[in-house]
């Protein structure tokens, strides 16, 4: 199974989920609003910027993660 299998960053009625990034330093969520979470698992050497206000965000296992 390649690596881009694995990658997902779907936005869900009221949560986003950001999986298995490795080395992208281009991830957005921009339309995210208070009532939206944000869950993240198992990204590496990977920028997120959230832009606007979210709920909460969960962030697991991650290796070199930046996220504004």
């Amino acid at each position: 199974m390649n690596e881009s299998n694995l990658t997902s960053f779907t936005p869900l009625s009221i949560r986003w989920i950001v999986e298995h990034h490795v080395g992208n330093k281009n991830l957005v969520i921009e339309d995210c609003d208070t009532k939206q979470s944000i869950y993240v698992f198992g990204c590496k050497d990977s920028v997120l910027q959230v832009k606007g206000i979210s709920a909460s965000i969960y962030l697991k296992n991650l290796h070199e993660m930046h996220y504004c």
